[in-house]
């Protein structure tokens, strides 16, 4: 499993980070538990890099109607 940082270009509440961390579970990316930021706006992810690439998680949240960028740490 890797775990990437994703910057979202809204602050995200409580329930919208719950519905985009559902949508990233439909497609085997879980939001992690061992990470998190205070800044509402980023959101660490672990996906396994053999069933998804960085830009699928970016195509996942454009889906979910949210812009985002990977940031690489």
């Amino acid at each position: 499993m890797r775990t990437t940082m994703l910057h979202i270009t809204h602050e995200l509440d409580n329930e919208t980070r719950q519905q985009l961390c559902a949508t990233f579970h439909q497609y085997g990316v879980e939001c992690s538990q061992r990470k998190s930021s205070a800044k509402p706006q980023l959101m660490f992810v672990d996906y396994d890099e053999k069933q998804t690439a960085p830009t699928e998680l970016v195509r996942l949240a454009m889906d979910a109607g949210y812009a985002a960028q990977v940031v690489d740490i």
